[in-house]
């Protein structure tokens, strides 16, 4: 994002004015969290042997707001808390309803017909099948 895209977004989303917005781009080497600790062990003994570390940016905007303006973050969770949601969602996994089990029973049934018309064909190996 430019400047101009951080001043518009804060002002037509947010709806604070803003004085003034610089955006920097910042270098930072941080291993990522997901290489192998045996891979980030062996590029440190010997660089040549992996490819060269790709450059990783991040884009950081300074703001700064209109004098007396005090910007707060909204809450986004007014009503209802993640943490809510989430037992809901483990009381119904807990309590299977006989619905979900003829779903799935009728879901069984369609896939053995299916698999029923599809029967081995002779001249071809087991592995070449639909």
């Amino acid at each position: 994002m430019t400047g101009n895209d951080v001043r518009q977004y804060l002002e037509k989303i947010y709806k604070v004015p803003v004085a003034d917005v610089r955006v920097k781009m910042v270098y930072h080497d941080l291993e990522p969290i997901d290489t192998h600790p045996k891979e980030r062990m062996q590029r440190s003994i010997d660089a040549t042997v992996f490819p060269p570390k790709p450059e990783r940016y991040e884009k950081v905007a300074y703001v700064r707001l209109a004098p007396g303006e005090v910007f707060t973050f909204p809450d986004i969770f007014k009503d209802k808390r993640p943490s809510d949601v989430m037992e809901t969602l483990d009381e119904n996994a807990s309590t299977p309803k006989d619905e979900s089990k003829d779903i799935i029973l009728s879901a069984d049934n369609q896939v053995e017909s299916e698999t029923k018309k599809f029967q081995r064909v002779k001249g071809y190996s087991k592995w070449f099948k639909f």
